[in-house]
């Protein structure tokens, strides 16, 4: 894991040699509509909704709630010979994204106020200062995990698509 990997959102590609029609269909066989919030019934990986013709908005099904569970975008495009490229963004749901901006401000606060208590050797204010580190660490470990496993599912659906094939050697350069 990378520090990189702590921050509450993620973007990366997936590509394949499949058509971005074939990869759609496949997407789509994988995500049950229903509510964002509540996982619905069902046994797909993924709840969401599909945006004009490739578009797609989802959330991993997972039993229960969890606030650092990512929102997912996918955007399924055209790519090298005649594959697909799936654009996929992951962020914290805005409104635990405010919330946790709003904590992490009120625990820098406190923990800047007692800080000349601290250094004047009023020791027992010291745990103060763990508050802010603790907000970062539980919305970065979290939302790490999540996304984590959301990115290895969506992997997954297209591990199966065959290789391109090679390009032939023509004994040119590229241009």
């Amino acid at each position: 894991m990378q520090l990189r990997d702590l921050l509450p959102w993620r973007t990366f590609d997936i590509t394949t040699c499949w058509s971005p029609e074939v990869a759609i269909v496949e997407l789509k066989k994988r995500v049950d509509k229903g509510g964002m919030l509540f996982g619905g019934t069902g046994t797909a990986p993924f709840v969401g909704r599909v945006r004009g013709t490739s578009e797609f908005e989802l959330r991993r099904r997972i039993r229960g709630q969890n606030a650092f569970l990512p929102n997912i975008r996918v955007v399924v495009e055209p790519w090298h010979r005649g594959g697909a490229r799936l654009g996929v963004t992951m962020r914290l749901h805005a409104f635990v994204a405010l919330f946790m901006a709003v904590w992490m401000t009120g625990a820098t606060v406190g923990a800047l106020a007692v800080l000349p208590a601290i250094i004047a050797g009023n020791a027992a204010l010291l745990p103060w200062l763990a508050f802010p580190l603790f907000g970062v660490g539980i919305v970065g470990i979290s939302f790490a995990l999540e996304a984590s496993k959301a990115e290895n599912l969506l992997r997954a659906i297209y591990v199966d698509a065959p290789a391109l094939p090679v390009a032939p050697e023509t004994g040119r350069a590229y241009h």
